[in-house]
């Protein structure tokens, strides 16, 4: 009996079938191989450029800034920090309500509300008037 050679069949000397991993492959001479410093280095690039770019060009923001337009957008949530940016005179304004100027600016309204008893519309009006 005559022995049948598979001509892409994976076979050792023996003719057993054998099996061969991505990595244990041989190399072929047509290919050319990217170094993978050169692969890792695109993959990064790829991954990292467009950041930087949208960084650089302002579109890419990591928290979101409030915009206090009219006195009706500042809310119990608002810090102290945040009417320091819109008060003309933050003191006047701390003065005005009597909020102690060691105060922490990272203070929200609705905590003030009830440490020195506060309301927040009263604050919405005080700003109207600015």
């Amino acid at each position: 009996m005559s022995e049948v050679r598979c001509a892409v069949c994976p076979v050792d000397d023996k003719g057993t079938l054998t099996t061969r991993t991505f990595f244990s492959r041989k190399s072929d001479t047509r290919r050319k191989e990217i170094p993978a410093r050169i692969f890792i280095l695109v993959a990064a690039l790829a991954f990292l450029l467009p950041i930087t770019v949208s960084i650089f060009a302002g579109a890419f923001e990591t928290e979101k800034a409030r915009v206090y337009v009219v006195p009706e957008d500042i809310k119990g949530s608002t810090s102290l920090s945040e009417i320091s940016s819109v008060v003309e005179d933050f003191h006047a304004f701390l003065e005005h309500f009597g909020i102690p100027k060691d105060e922490p600016k990272t203070s929200q309204l609705k905590d003030l509300k009830t440490k020195h008893s506060i309301e927040i519309s009263d604050i919405k009006e005080y700003l109207s008037e600015e």
